[in-house]
């Protein structure tokens, strides 16, 4: 009776670890699947990340772009504005002169 208990155990045993290995498969194959799942994922992620660096990148130099030549565009402008006092004050100072003069005619007439 003993060696009948003792083959019943282990057919038992032996039942429960076949049964047990079905299991670990079937975890094992949906873990598969998970895994293929999260590579597709991580590769989109990847590519959308490269995708936004470049988008960003071709932003970053159009607005370098802009920026150059804005500057320019203000360069040439204080330019011409700096132009325009020189002239300004060329003229005014002319006006002065010729003020100044009249006035001293007036005053030397009057003495």
């Amino acid at each position: 009776m003993d060696v009948e208990r003792t083959m019943e155990f282990i057919l038992a045993q032996q039942a429960q670890f076949a049964a047990d290995i079905q299991a670990l498969k079937e975890v094992q194959a949906a873990n598969q699947d998970n895994l293929g799942g999260l590579i597709e994922v991580v590769k989109a992620l990847a590519q959308l990340q490269e995708n936004l660096a470049t988008e960003a990148s071709n932003r970053l130099d159009q607005l370098s772009n802009t920026v150059r030549e804005t500057n320019a565009e203000t360069n040439n402008r204080l330019a011409q504005l700096s132009d325009t006092v020189r002239e300004t004050n060329a003229e005014t100072n002319n006006r002065l002169n010729t003020l100044i003069a009249v006035v001293e005619r007036h005053i030397a007439g009057h003495n």
